[in-house]
Order: structure tokens, then sequence, then C-alpha cells
């Protein structure tokens, strides 16, 4: 399994490209699948920061001490296909109150113990 990128510090200067050998890494996961992906060889890549909570889990639900905000972030590259559903549940939070299915995403679960 490959490891988990790195941390990024400075959200204003961060390595926005790809090194080349990730590419290779990339590609030789299919290229078997699809050998002719080998004779295209290998372009320069671009990067992008990915928003990742700490537990790799959503921050869906009311923030702890700031009256009236709801936040749906931390998505990462699922937010593209789950957005429908929570934007019904996170709707139903702000017009409804407490959303049982949302409750594991609380914002609250990052509070010391």
């Amino acid at each position: 399994m490959r490891a988990r990128p790195r941390f990024v510090e400075n959200p204003d200067n961060y390595m926005e490209g790809v090194e080349e050998q990730e590419s290779v890494e990339i590609l030789e996961t299919f290229v078997d699948r699809v050998p002719a992906m080998a004779e295209l060889g290998i372009r320069p890549g671009y990067a992008g920061l990915y928003d990742m909570s700490p537990d790799d889990l959503p921050v869906i639900g009311a923030m702890p001490d700031v009256e009236g905000l709801v936040v749906s972030a931390g998505s990462s590259g699922h937010g593209f296909k789950t957005g429908p559903a929570v934007g019904e549940a996170v709707a139903r939070l702000v017009t409804e109150g407490a959303q049982p299915i949302l409750a594991p995403f609380s914002p609250d679960r990052f509070r010391a113990a």
C-alpha cells in the first residue's frame, strides 16, 4: 500500500508538479491490463491540494462554539459522488435539527477528551 501523501505545512507553497518516478509507479499498476499505455510515454503532471481531516472522514455538522455555523468539508475525492446526499442531510440538519446519519462526521469528534 502506498504511503499517505506528505503533509503540506503551507498551502501557498507546495510542490505543484509530479515527480517522474511517481508517474512510473502509477503506470506500473495498470500496464499489465492495458499494455498500450506503456507506449504513450509520460508527460509532466500537476498536483493540487487534497482536503482531508485527520481521521480521513469528512467534517459535517454544526461547529462547536460558533453559533449558526454548519460545515461540510474534508470529503477529499469522494465529495463529488456523495455531494447530493450530503447536501440533503445538511439541509435537513439546518432546517429540522439533528440528523443521526451525520453523527459520525461531527466536528465535535476532534474535541479533546
